[in-house]
C-alpha cells in the first residue's frame, strides 16, 4: 500500500509525534522509529488533533470560527451531536483496535 507522501512531510508527522511521545525515535544503523507507548493506550482522537489540530465537520461545531448562520440554524444542534459522536468515537478507538479491525466498536446513535 502506498500514500504517496513525500520525506519531509513524513518527517514532520514524525517529529510530532515523537513531541508528544506517541512514538520514539532512535538514531544510528538500528535506528528507526517504535511505539512510545502501547497501542492500547494511543488513541485515533489523539494522533488527528495532534496532526490536524482540532478539526470540525463545519463552522458551526469549530469553536476557533464563527458560523455567519449560527443564531438561526435548524441544523446546529444535529452538527454538534454528530461531531461530538465521532470525537468521542475517534477518542476512544485504539490503535490496537484499527490493527485488529474486527473488534472496531459500532458506532450507536
Amino acid at each position: 500500500m502506498s500514500y504517496d507522501l513525500s520525506a519531509q512531510m513524513l518527517a514532520n508527522v514524525l517529529k510530532v509525534l515523537a513531541s508528544a511521545g506517541l512514538v520514539s525515535s532512535k538514531r544510528g544503523m538500528a535506528g528507526g522509529y517504535s511505539l512510545g507507548r502501547a497501542a492500547e493506550e494511543i488513541f485515533l482522537g489523539e494522533v488527528i488533533e495532534l496532526i490536524d489540530g482540532n478539526p470540525g465537520l463545519s463552522d458551526c461545531v469549530n469553536l476557533e470560527k464563527t458560523c455567519t448562520a449560527e443564531n438561526r440554524c435548524p441544523a446546529q444542534g444535529s452538527m454538534m451531536m454528530i461531531h461530538k459522536k465521532i470525537k468521542d468515537f475517534m477518542g476512544n478507538l485504539s490503535l490496537a483496535d484499527i490493527a485488529e479491525k474486527q473488534s472496531i466498536p459500532e458506532i450507536q446513535v
